[in-house]
C-alpha cells in the first residue's frame, strides 16, 4: 500500500502487513506494428525493471531490451 494511501485512510479501514511477498504482473497493450519511440521506451523500461527484480524478461521484450 503506498504511503500516500495509508495517510488518507479513515478510521474504519484497517491495513495489515502481509506475511508473504506478493507480486503483480505488468501488462502492456499497444497497437500492432506501433514502432513509436514512446512504445519502445516503455518496453525498455519494463524489460529493465523485470531484470532488476530478478524476473524473467518476456521474450517479446528481449530484442527491445538489447536495442535491436
Amino acid at each position: 500500500m503506498p504511503e500516500s494511501v495509508r495517510r488518507a485512510r479513515t478510521e474504519d479501514v484497517r491495513y495489515l502487513e502481509l506475511a508473504e511477498a506478493v507480486s503483480s504482473p505488468i501488462i502492456m497493450s499497444h497497437r500492432i506494428g506501433d514502432a513509436s519511440p514512446e512504445i519502445a521506451a516503455f518496453k525498455r523500461i519494463i524489460a529493465r525493471k523485470c531484470a532488476d527484480w530478478g524476473a524473467a524478461v518476456p521474450e517479446a521484450l528481449r530484442a527491445v531490451e538489447s536495442g535491436e
